[in-house]
């Protein structure tokens, strides 16, 4: 069984290789430009945190250039105060990300046992996770999030599929989207990715439950995401499209096979006229409204590019 993050991967491998070296070259700048004294990478402000550090990380690992010293010490000192501080559950994923992607290209190992463990305060009676220990309803994205990172490391997790498929028809609007949280009524682009990638672990398993109604529903509704100017908008009520919610759009729509559905030709516009020449390298922002790039949407425009390419 090849996990959805381990397939992601290998698409974005192999698009980077189309890309101009020069571009590569500095996108790859940009990143290291965000690196500070700690070896971890900062946001638009303010010290290095897990969460830019493991966009970083993941972007200079697909750019190659996963060689920039100080990492493996900031990795070491965030998983030490995991064990002890109350890590958000996105913090806590990125954590893991990061020094997973670092232990294969280091060849040494620094997370060690009881990855299950790590996430099991986060776990809510539905089934799902939630964003944090105090978020009284569980995240589709974060459930998302930790049911595809157990995939691609600890692939014979245990998972009571019955819970999880009744916990994506709960999710699932009339207009076939997902919400983030069962109380909500408007589905959103990035639940929706959320809600696919959770029916591919279900089917992964290979389980007798039916889940193609749920399939053709969330996927035309994602289709419908996409608008005039190329990118996919964030929900129905946001009409500007972001690069977040593009990317996420994309890496489901290629995993179902349904690319040649949308018009990928100004989705790569969109993409482009989001990067931005800075003095220290090619950056991307937001969306439109944005001006300054930043880590995490370098890493988004940098994937979205490797997929369409």
């Amino acid at each position: 069984m090849i996990s959805f993050f381990a397939r992601l991967t290998l698409r974005l491998a192999a698009g980077v290789e189309r890309l101009d070296a020069e571009e590569r070259r500095r996108i790859a700048s940009f990143f290291r430009a965000r690196q500070d004294s700690s070896g971890g990478f900062t946001g638009r402000q303010g010290r290095a945190d897990v969460y830019y550090t493991s966009f970083a990380v993941r972007g200079l690992g697909l750019l190659g250039e996963l060689d920039a010293p100080g990492i493996e010490s900031h990795l070491v000192q965030k998983i030490e105060e995991s064990r002890e501080a109350s890590f958000s559950c996105t913090e806590t994923i990125s954590l893991f990300f990061a020094t997973h992607l670092w232990e294969g290209y280091s060849g040494r190992t620094l997370l060690g046992d009881g990855l299950l463990n790590r996430f099991e305060r986060f776990r809510r009676k539905d089934g799902g996770y939630a964003s944090s220990e105090k978020a009284a309803f569980s995240s589709t994205y974060h459930t998302f999030l930790v049911f595809g990172l157990l995939e691609h490391l600890v692939p014979d997790f245990p998972i009571n599929e019955e819970e999880l498929h009744q916990f994506l028809q709960k999710r699932q609007r009339s207009d076939g989207g997902f919400v983030e949280l069962e109380p909500l009524a408007h589905s959103g682009t990035n639940p929706t990715v959320a809600g696919l990638g959770l029916l591919a672990c279900l089917r992964n398993r290979s389980i007798s439950i039916p889940m193609d109604h749920l399939r053709e529903k969330a996927l035309r509704y994602l289709r419908e995401c996409q608008t005039p100017s190329g990118g996919f908008q964030a929900n129905g009520r946001t009409p500007v499209a972001d690069l977040l919610s593009t990317f996420t759009a994309l890496s489901m729509l290629y995993e179902e096979d349904c690319e040649d559905q949308i018009d990928l030709s100004s989705a790569w516009n969109f993409v482009q006229s989001l990067k931005r020449e800075t003095p220290n390298g090619l950056g991307y922002v937001g969306g439109t409204w944005d001006h300054e790039p930043d880590v995490e949407y370098t890493f988004y425009g940098l994937a979205a590019e490797c997929l369409i390419k």
